[in-house]
């Protein structure tokens, strides 16, 4: 008996030890129920919601390739630029090359929110300033209401 209750009490603590393990185990993740990447597992929040917009709301997010990041810092020798949106800093795009167009929100890229009604399109003019405070490029970039439309931003 005294041999038996060697072996099952170590076997016993073994087993606790790795049945509270994994309960403690962190899943990161989105977890605010309201956000369209909701994950129900994810028991840390990683900062990567993302939310639709809501009416009267327009959003576009800026993206690159790796072609474009290359360019960009071999031609203007910058690797972010800052976005002038309708004369106001909307925030930094840093060059960092995407395979695809990120999702509104997306971590580590600038989602710029206009208000524009429901529906409908309106441009909004830019300058892209690059880190050595030279223009790099300008035009007009369109926002459709309640929507998010990916903007790549090329060479």
């Amino acid at each position: 008996m005294t041999r038996y209750n060697s072996i099952l009490f170590p076997v016993l603590i073994l087993l606790g030890l790795a049945f509270t393990s994994c309960q403690n185990q962190q899943v990161d993740g989105c977890t605010d129920p309201t956000a369209l990447n909701y994950d129900p597992n994810a028991t840390q929040d990683d900062g990567s919601c993302q939310y639709a917009p809501t009416n009267n709301e327009a959003k576009v997010v800026f993206w690159s390739t790796q072609s474009t990041v290359d360019d960009y810092l071999s031609i203007y020798g910058v690797s972010s630029i800052t976005m002038i949106i309708d004369g106001v800093s909307a925030g930094i795009h840093p060059l960092i090359p995407d395979a695809q167009a990120p999702a509104c929100g997306a971590l580590n890229r600038l989602t710029v929110t206009k208000t524009v009604p429901n529906g409908t399109l309106q441009y909004f003019p830019y300058f892209m300033i690059g880190q050595n405070n030279d223009t790099v490029a300008a035009g007009s970039f369109p926002f459709i209401g309640g929507t998010c439309t990916p903007i790549e931003i090329y060479d």
